[in-house]
């Protein structure tokens, strides 16, 4: 009776986490998107396996990402502020089937190995993954990529998708919004950076299961955030297997 107690506590649990925005779960940032040539061709410094490069204002620690019905909200873990128009937040890149990095997640900078400044979208990625979503941090709106459009690239870390220059479709009617947090509970960035991404646009039944990955830096790339998000239901059903194995383990260690 006890252990049916104990698995009947832990559903109540996971259904309070996953319920409403409890199902947020934290992604660690493990992207280096290293690349072969930083800081416009100076290969002084040998940053081949760097995560941030620079002082601690650059560093993006991860990001906290729940899926509620149709509403994605992510929040950047960072310290990074933009305090002129030449320093500014990337945009949210936003792929809607799946992730698919070249051979390495931690290592996908695509076919940019250095020099330009910005490309087209189908070849940003190429061949590794090409974002489907776009929301733009400056015009506070959501947009749809085809591949056409054009896209700033980092500095540092070159080859990076910063921000979208030119093109992409804004969706209409759509309530995505972004904002700067300051420091939040929980996590450790001096500057969290809000996205709240209104995904009804893509039916009730994409959200049946649903496949995403982002990709976020600011305008240098001296660190790149981009990760493949797990469905929050999994990630409750770990929670509850945890959980359960725990309440085993005590059962039997009191025989």
């Amino acid at each position: 009776m006890a252990f049916l107690k104990n698995i009947m506590s832990a559903a109540a649990l996971i259904g309070a986490f996953t319920a409403g925005t409890a199902n947020a779960a934290y992604i660690p940032d493990t992207y280096l998107g290293k690349d072969t040539n930083y800081g416009y061709g100076d290969k002084s410094t040998d940053y081949s396996n760097t995560d941030k490069i620079g002082s601690s204002r650059y560093e993006v620690y991860g990001a906290q990402v729940g899926l509620t019905g149709s509403i994605l909200e992510v929040l950047i873990d960072t310290n990074f502020y933009a305090n002129d128009p030449y320093e500014y937040f990337g945009d949210l890149f936003i792929s809607t089937n799946g992730y698919n990095p070249v051979a390495n997640s931690s290592n996908d900078f695509g076919a940019i190995a250095s020099g330009p400044n910005s490309i087209q979208g189908s070849q940003a990625g190429a061949p590794g993954e090409i974002w489907e979503l776009a929301f733009d941090t400056s015009a506070m709106q959501l947009l749809s990529l085809d591949g056409s459009e054009i896209l700033d690239l980092g500095t540092t870390k070159q080859g990076q998708e910063v921000r979208v220059n030119s093109g992409g479709t804004a969706i209409a009617n759509n309530q995505s919004s972004f904002s700067e947090e300051g420091s939040v509970q929980g996590l450790q960035g001096s500057n969290v950076l809000k996205y709240t991404i209104d995904l009804s646009f893509l039916g009730q039944s994409y959200f049946d299961d649903p496949d995403l990955a982002i990709h976020w830096t600011m305008f240098c790339g001296n660190d790149v955030f981009e990760a493949p998000v797990s469905e929050p239901g999994s990630l409750a059903l770990l929670s509850l297997g945890l959980i359960g194995l725990g309440a085993i383990r005590r059962k039997s260690a009191k025989r």
